[in-house]
């Protein structure tokens, strides 16, 4: 069993290409609606599979927290193979029951994907047959990624990978590009995420990336969390042009992750596991000893066992400052 877990709000852009692209590689999905008020669920309701499945978020906003437990939540209920994926993510592989099958014989429960960014080098083509991938092939792949030399305040580190799992949840870090499962490994041509921050660039696609911070929470803007979300068009566009100039083809890349060549998955170092944490500044780094991993995973329990509401916001930060203090040191 293989399932698709996504969260959206006003998609009608995107959900089209996102529904066509992913039905055939997933069994069933789980799409978490935020209260669209476009034509997103009569999108799902016509091009998506019937048993894929729509619930309404118990969330009023975008906070990076409540969306996580909520989604950690629904996974507890998912058996088998699951991934996180928002609308602006797609997934490339070949042959996902090869890559199940191996991770089962070599008792590998989960690992992190590739990920690339796509940047529209040329607007002007417009899409067709429904396919952005094949119609908007341009971008950089993450690992290239020179993120002191361009030192964007919303982009400080790696952060476009997912995690492809069959555990009870996936214990994210906020945001879901990290966690804080220590037994997850890392991939190399299984999968590969593209994803579609700066592509295709027109007019329904900057309306739907402005539209977003209509849904963050005051308190992730006070944290400045999501922070991508609450520039303005001009902003972005001097982004793109920044990322273009170290954008290029990436058909041949996507390629060796459609054809699955030289493909491996590999454990990590088990002496000293290095976590980036994505904290209330955005930039927390910070190294985790091997004999403290077990009491740190505890923590994180109980922290994800807690069914936090905003009123509870108190008790999310005495816990979260209690495992920095009790676990973590500066880098």
């Amino acid at each position: 069993m293989r399932t698709l877990v996504s969260h959206f709000y006003n998609e009608e852009f995107l959900l089209p290409f996102w529904i066509d692209h992913h039905k055939n590689f997933f069994d069933n999905a789980l799409l978490i609606d935020y209260g669209s008020t476009d034509s997103s669920l009569e999108i799902i309701q016509d091009r998506a599979p019937k048993n894929w499945k729509v619930v309404k978020t118990n969330n009023k906003n975008f906070d990076a927290f409540l969306v996580d437990h909520e989604l950690m939540e629904y996974e507890k209920k998912i058996k088998g193979w699951k991934i996180a994926l928002n609308t602006t993510e797609f997934l490339i592989s070949s042959d996902l029951d090869k890559i199940e099958s191996y991770c089962d014989k070599n008792n590998i429960t989960g690992f992190f994907t590739e990920s690339a960014v796509m940047v529209d080098n040329n607007p002007n083509i417009q899409l067709e047959n429904n396919d952005l991938v094949t119609n908007k092939y341009f971008g950089f792949r993450e690992s290239e990624f020179d993120f002191t030399k361009f030192n964007f305040d919303w982009y400080q580190v790696p952060s476009r990978n997912r995690i492809y799992h069959k555990n009870l949840t996936g214990k994210y870090h906020p945001g879901r590009h990290e966690t804080f499962d220590t037994d997850i490994n890392i991939s190399k041509n299984s999968i590969l995420i593209l994803w579609y921050g700066f592509s295709p660039w027109n007019k329904n696609f900057l309306s739907r990336k402005l539209n977003i911070r209509n849904k963050i929470s005051e308190k992730d803007i006070s944290n400045r969390l999501g922070t991508q979300h609450l520039l303005d068009e001009g902003e972005l566009n001097k982004i793109r042009e920044k990322l273009l100039s170290i954008s290029r083809d990436l058909r041949s890349d996507i390629k060796i992750y459609r054809d699955n060549n030289d493909f491996y998955i590999k454990k990590k170092n088990p002496e000293i596991t290095n976590h980036i944490v994505l904290n209330r500044n955005h930039n927390y780094d910070i190294t985790c000893k091997n004999n403290e991993i077990k009491q740190l995973n505890e923590e994180i329990k109980l922290l994800s066992e807690i069914n936090i509401k905003m009123a509870n916001e108190p008790i999310f930060n005495i816990i979260q400052n209690r495992i920095k203090s009790k676990f973590f040191s500066k880098d």
